[in-house]
C-alpha cells in the first residue's frame, strides 16, 4: 500500500519525464571553451553519464607540480567510477589548468577515501586554494558521515592558468579522485549589483567572490543528475527539506510546454526544474510553504529562487510573497503560465539555518503560492584580507626548487635539479621584474593623485551643503514638497535661504540601485545642466523586464528613449498623478489607446497642421517599436537613429514642398490679376 502511494504521487512527474525524454533538446547543448574533466590517478580514461575523463598524466593542457606523487586503486565497491582511483601527495601539490576563455568555471572536486587502502586516507586532512580562493580548509573523512565527498564552485577566472593547489596539515597525505574545470555561460551568473536581504542593502562583490554550491534542489520533482542538465548539475529532491502549514501538492506538466522568455533559459535551470512544483492544495489566510536547510553560520549565502505558473491553463494570473529567513524578498510575485521565473538575493544567516518561504499575496487572480526550483550557495569572499594568506602562499610548490613531471606511466616520477646557472637567472630576471612592478605601481600612483587632484579641482566650484540646511530647504522633507521618486530614492523641492528652488534627491537605503551609483549621478548632474537634460535607469521610463529579470541591457534605454518619444508627441509628461490612475502612466496610457486605435486623440493639439503626419507617423510606429514589452523584440539604438534620420527627411521635404506650392500659388495670383485687368 505504501508502495503504490509513493507510486502514484510520483506518477505526474514521471509522464511529465517521459514526454520530456521523448522530445529533441529544447536548446543546443552547451559547449565549453575549457572543458577539463580530469580522472586523478587513473590510467585509463573513464565514461561516466555521457562525459569522458581523461587520466591526470595524458591531459595535453595540464600541469602537475609535486614532491612525490603515487596513484592508487580501489576493488572494492565504489560510489561511481569517478572514485575507483585516486592520486596521492606526501606534500604539497598543485594542478596548473590553461584557460582559454575568462570568465566564471565550475570547479568539481571528487574525494573518497579507499578503505582497502594502506596509507589511513581517512585521517588525511585536505586544504584547497586557488590564487584567490581557499576552496576547502582543512577537512578530514574521520569526522564524516558520508563515504565521499563532491564539491562544487563557479569562480570567476580572470587569468590565462588557473593552479588549484592541495596542501596537507600536520605532515598527513592528501589525495583527489577527481577533478573539473568547466567554462559557465556568461548570462548564468549576474555581474552586477544584488539585493541583499537581512538586513536590507546591496551586494556589489559578487563578480569577485567565489560561489560554494550548498543545495541545488527540483521543488516537487525527482532528483536529476547532470545527464538532465547542459551544464552538469545534480538537482536533488526537496523532501528532506519541505515544511509546511498547509496541505501541499505536486505538480507537473510537460516539459515541451515551458516557453523560455529572452531573460531565461535551459541554462538558468533545465526544463524539467520548472515542468514540476510545489503549490498550496488548501490556500488559505497565514498559509506558508517553507523549505529549511542546514548552514554554516555567519557567511552570507546567495540564493536563487525559481518559478513557473503550471497551476492550471487560464488567463488568472497567481500572485503570492517570498520570504528568506522571515524576511520580505519579494512582495506580491505575479507569474505568467508557463514562463519561467527566477529571482536572485543575498543572505546573512546568523543562525545555522536558512529558511525560504512563500506565502498568498494580494494583487492576482487566483490566490496560491508555488516554487519549482532552489539553489543556495556559500559566499566565498576573496582571498585578500584572509588571516592565514601568507602560509597558504608560501606553500606553493612551484615556489620550490624542485618538481616533478608525471609521464604517460602513473606510477613513473621523474624529479628534475634545477641547475644553479638556471637559479642564478631566474633570480635576476625576478629582481628585474620587481623593480619593474615598483616603477609600474609609481607610475599609477601618481597618474591616481593627478585625477583626484584634476577631480577635485573640476567640482570644486560646487557648494556643499549640511544636513541641517537640506532640513531646512524641504521644512523637514515636507511630503507636500515631494515631486518625484525614482531608483534611488525620492525628491524634494527645496527652497535654498537666498530664495533660489533646487531639487534635493534623498538616498534610499531599500532602493535596488547601490550607493555609488548614487553618489556617481549626483556628481554628474551637479556638473552638467541643461534644460533638455532628462533622466531615464526613474519610474515611467523604466523597462518593463526589469522587474522581472532585475538587470538593465541596452533595450532598457530603447525602452526608454520610446517614452520620451511618446512625451514629444503627446506634450505630457512620462508620470502625471494628477491625472486618473489609468492615465498617470503616460507609456502604458498610450499602449493602451494605440490598442483601441485612439492615439491620434493623445496627441499634442499644437503639433496639429504644424508636422507633416507622414513624418509624426514614422515617429510614432518607432515608439510603439521601442515600448515592445520584451527586449527581445525592441530595435537597437542603430535603427532607432536611422527612423528619426527618415522622420527628419519627411519632414523638410514637406517643408520644401509646402514653400514650393505656396510660391506657386502666389504666382498663379498674380497672373490672374494681370489677366483682370488686361
Amino acid at each position: 500500500m505504501v508502495m503504490m502511494l509513493e507510486f502514484a504521487k510520483w506518477t505526474p512527474f514521471v509522464l511529465a519525464f517521459l514526454l520530456y525524454a521523448g522530445k529533441e533538446s529544447f536548446a543546443s547543448s552547451f559547449t565549453p571553451i575549457d572543458n577539463y574533466l580530469v580522472a586523478c590517478g587513473s590510467s585509463n580514461s573513464i565514461n561516466f553519464k555521457g562525459r569522458t575523463f581523461i587520466p591526470d598524466s595524458e591531459h595535453p593542457n595540464l600541469q602537475i607540480t609535486a614532491n612525490t606523487s603515487m596513484t592508487i586503486t580501489s576493488k572494492l565497491t565504489v560510489p561511481s567510477p569517478l572514485y575507483q582511483s585516486a592520486r596521492l601527495f606526501s606534500g604539497n601539490a598543485s594542478y596548473l589548468f590553461k584557460i582559454q576563455q575568462h570568465g566564471r568555471h565550475w570547479i568539481r572536486l571528487y574525494f573518497h577515501p579507499f578503505p582497502d587502502s594502506n596509507h589511513n586516507m581517512n585521517f588525511a586532512s585536505i586544504t584547497v586554494v586557488t590564487d584567490s580562493f581557499v576552496l576547502l580548509n582543512n577537512f578530514t573523512f574521520k569526522n564524516y558521515s558520508d563515504s565521499h565527498l563532491f564539491k562544487e564552485y563557479a569562480i570567476n577566472i580572470t587569468s590565462d592558468e588557473l593552479p588549484l593547489t592541495f596542501i596537507p596539515h600536520s605532515n598527513s597525505l592528501i589525495f583527489v579522485n577527481a577533478i573539473e574545470v568547466v567554462s559557465i555561460p556568461d548570462e548564468l551568473f549576474p555581474d552586477q549589483i544584488v539585493v541583499a536581504v537581512n538586513p536590507s542593502s546591496f551586494f556589489e562583490q559578487l563578480p569577485k567572490s567565489a560561489l560554494e554550491t550548498v543545495y541545488r534542489v527540483n521543488v516537487g520533482g525527482a532528483f536529476l543528475s547532470n545527464e538532465n542538465d547542459t551544464l552538469g548539475r545534480i538537482w536533488e529532491n526537496d523532501e528532506n527539506y519541505f515544511h509546511s502549514t498547509t496541505t501541499a501538492l505536486n505538480i507537473s506538466t510537460n516539459p515541451a510546454a515551458i516557453m523560455f522568455p529572452p531573460a531565461v533559459t535551459p541554462y538558468t535551470a533545465p526544463p524539467l526544474v520548472y515542468a514540476t512544483a510545489r503549490a498550496m492544495g488548501n490556500a488559505s489566510e497565514g498559509s506558508y510553504l517553507s523549505w529549511v536547510f542546514t548552514v554554516d553560520p555567519n557567511f552570507q549565502y546567495f540564493v536563487r529562487v525559481h518559478f513557473c505558473d503550471i497551476i492550471i491553463k487560464s488567463v488568472y494570473t497567481v500572485g503570492f510573497n517570498l520570504f528568506i529567513n522571515g524576511a520580505f524578498a519579494e512582495k506580491s510575485l505575479v507569474l505568467s503560465y508557463s514562463v519561467p521565473y527566477y529571482t536572485d538575493f543575498i543572505s546573512h544567516s546568523s543562525a545555522n539555518t536558512l529558511k525560504v518561504s512563500v506565502s498568498l499575496g494580494t494583487k492576482a487572480d487566483m490566490l496560491n503560492a508555488i516554487m519549482n526550483g532552489l539553489e543556495i550557495m556559500k559566499i566565498i569572499k576573496h582571498l585578500d584580507g584572509f588571516s592565514s594568506i601568507q602560509s597558504f602562499h608560501s606553500s606553493i610548490p612551484g615556489k620550490k626548487k624542485k618538481s616533478v613531471s608525471v609521464d604517460h606511466d602513473p606510477n613513473s616520477l621523474q624529479r628534475t635539479e634545477r641547475s644553479g646557472k638556471l637559479g642564478v637567472i631566474i633570480g635576476f630576471s625576478v629582481t628585474v621584474l620587481t623593480f619593474l612592478v615598483l616603477l609600474g605601481l609609481s607610475f599609477c600612483y601618481l597618474k591616481a593623485r593627478r585625477l583626484k587632484k584634476k577631480s577635485a579641482i573640476t567640482f570644486e566650484f560646487l557648494r556643499q551643503f549640511t544636513f541641517h540646511e537640506i532640513q531646512q530647504a524641504t521644512n523637514d522633507f515636507d511630503p507636500n514638497l515631494l515631486i518625484g521618486e525614482g531608483g534611488f530614492g525620492k525628491v524634494y523641492k527645496g527652497t535654498l535661504e537666498n530664495g533660489k528652488t533646487v531639487a534635493i534627491k534623498v538616498a534610499n537605503p531599500e532602493s535596488r540601485q547601490g550607493l555609488n551609483e548614487f553618489h556617481n549621478e549626483i556628481e554628474l548632474l551637479s556638473g552638467l545642466r541643461h534644460q533638455n537634460l532628462v533622466s531615464l535607469g526613474s519610474f515611467g521610463y523604466v523597462d518593463p523586464e526589469y522587474f522581472r529579470t532585475k538587470y538593465l541591457t541596452k533595450k532598457s534605454d530603447v525602452y526608454s528613449f520610446g517614452v520620451v518619444l511618446i512625451e514629444v508627441i503627446c506634450g505630457k509628461p512620462a508620470l502625471d498623478d494628477a491625472r486618473p490612475t489609468q492615465q498617470m502612466n503616460l507609456a502604458l496610457w498610450a499602449l493602451s489607446c494605440h490598442g483601441k486605435g485612439t492615439f491620434y486623440e493623445m496627441m499634442d493639439p499644437y503639433l496639429i497642421g504644424k508636422v507633416n503626419m507622414d513624418s509624426m507617423k514614422k515617429v510614432s510606429e518607432l515608439a510603439w517599436k521601442c515600448l515592445e514589452e520584451r527586449r527581445v523584440n525592441r530595435p537597437p539604438m542603430g535603427y532607432v537613429l536611422c527612423e528619426l534620420e527618415e522622420a527628419l527627411h519627411l519632414e523638410l521635404a514637406s517643408q520644401v514642398l509646402n514653400h514650393s506650392v505656396t510660391h506657386a500659388n502666389v504666382e498663379n495670383r498674380f497672373t490672374d490679376d494681370i489677366e483682370n485687368v488686361a
